[in-house]
């Protein structure tokens, strides 16, 4: 019998479907992006950050409810971004001034996970980043977590439904 750890490894380190029980249930996924070390100019410019979001949109297959918001603060501020989604929502916000991006993206249907480190390396310039996969709901608080790091995954005991990847030199999972 497969273990939760074991079966959520599969599924996002090969995007299989996860075995689910009743006990298992997870209301959702939500990913939490750290990414630095990014170019200042690009944290700037709303319609890069906008094809940013094209970009995860369109390869994940979401589904967007209207039209996404986006705010631009005044130089040398960054830009903060939303968009409703059917599954969920898609958030942004840049900090020029660090080099860095915070994205969260909720989704309540099983799906694989973006190619965050790479996306955000190509388009952002990014140096480093960090994912943290959280499973929402009831089972998800009373599950393993499993930490990554570098894409190579191991099982930590601390029950907090949280998965890590963090693309960092020599970072450590959460």
């Amino acid at each position: 019998m497969m273990r939760f750890g074991q079966g959520i490894l599969q599924f996002f380190n090969g995007c299989k479907q996860v075995h689910r029980t009743p006990f298992m249930a997870i209301a959702g996924t939500e990913w939490l992006i750290d990414a630095s070390g990014c170019r200042a100019e690009a944290l700037r410019d709303r319609r890069l950050l906008e094809a940013v979001f094209g970009r995860v949109i369109a390869e994940l297959d979401l589904r967007v409810v209207g039209v996404p918001v986006w705010h631009e603060f005044p130089s040398p501020g960054g830009v903060t971004g939303i968009a409703l989604l059917t599954e969920s929502h898609l958030t942004c916000h840049t900090y020029p001034e660090h080099e860095l991006v915070t994205i969260n993206l909720y989704c309540c249907r099983a799906r694989c996970a973006w190619a965050w480190d790479e996306g955000l390396k190509e388009m952002l310039g990014a140096k480093n980043v960090s994912v943290r996969v959280v499973l929402r709901g009831g089972a998800a608080t009373s599950q393993q977590s499993i930490v990554a790091r570098n894409d190579i995954a191991s099982e930590d005991t601390m029950g907090d439904g949280v998965f890590a990847f963090d693309s960092a030199e020599g970072g450590q999972g959460v």
